[in-house]
């Protein structure tokens, strides 16, 4: 099954999907100019590292979460519908004789 029938297929709705690219635009903005350059100083420093460098470290915890959690939501997703789905009425013997 590929990715479009997965999705079309999915109890996941088209809307989360929608919101997870318009995070990745604003993600994929905010680390562009003309953005990026107000977040690029070295001082205030956190935890010893300059903030222009804990913006992108953010930017890329931010990333791993959404991606995360609509991986989890598409598994939720997945055992429901496999949970639903009723048992096949006929079951082939091939080769047990």
């Amino acid at each position: 099954m590929n990715t479009l029938e997965h999705a079309s297929n999915s109890r996941v709705p088209a809307s989360v999907y929608k919101a997870v690219v318009v995070f990745y635009v604003f993600l994929f903005l905010a680390l562009m100019w003309p953005i990026y350059p107000r977040f690029a100083s070295i001082e205030p420093r956190v935890i010893g590292l300059p903030f222009s460098l804990i913006y992108v470290i953010g930017g890329l915890v931010l990333s791993f979460l959404a991606l995360w959690g609509l991986y989890l939501w598409e598994e939720a997703s997945d055992d429901d519908i496999k949970a639903t789905e009723p048992e096949p009425l006929y079951q082939s013997n091939q080769g047990q004789e």
